[in-house]
């Protein structure tokens, strides 16, 4: 028996809703936010007043990021802290990386506290739609007083 797109799209929605995920993972990129643009994300757990994430994002300046963001946990304080970022270059897809180095959580608010990084985002288009869809990969290095290690993530279409 075949399973029509509808139904596969209705399964991977019911099976993911009760999964469950240890951690969201939240990494710099080498891909620049547009100049003069704000971007406004959140992520709100089922118990708001405990878990949840908020970041506010502007481009004031070319290849200039800052963001303003709040992270509330039982063992956290939930007090704003904030990221800088300088986009050196943006990725050119399959010829060169995009380089981003900044700094983040400046106002050493949070568990993983203040440390600077390096990042390199790879993007490649895909043949997924008409136009075709872009996926990236970023690995880095962040160094602080309370974390140094190196990170990696992938952006799929």
């Amino acid at each position: 028996m075949r399973m029509s797109r509808i139904g596969w799209i209705g399964l991977m929605v019911l099976v993911s809703s009760a999964a469950r995920a240890d951690r969201l993972l939240s990494i710099p990129v080498a891909r620049p936010l547009p100049f003069g643009t704000v971007r406004f994300e959140g992520l709100y757990g089922s118990k708001p007043r405990q878990f949840r994430d908020e970041f506010i994002a502007i481009s004031p300046v070319h290849q200039f990021e800052l963001e303003m963001r709040r992270r509330v946990r039982p063992d956290e304080s939930g007090e704003w802290t904030f990221d800088a970022a300088y986009n050196l270059v943006a990725p050119i897809a399959g010829l060169a990386p995009g380089i981003s180095f900044g700094g983040l959580d400046l106002a050493d608010e949070t568990l993983d506290g203040r440390r600077f990084y390096v990042a390199f985002t790879f993007r490649e288009q895909t043949d997924i739609g008409i136009k075709g869809e872009y996926a990236d990969l970023t690995f880095g290095y962040q160094t602080g007083d309370r974390l140094s290690s190196p990170f990696v993530g992938t952006k799929l279409p």
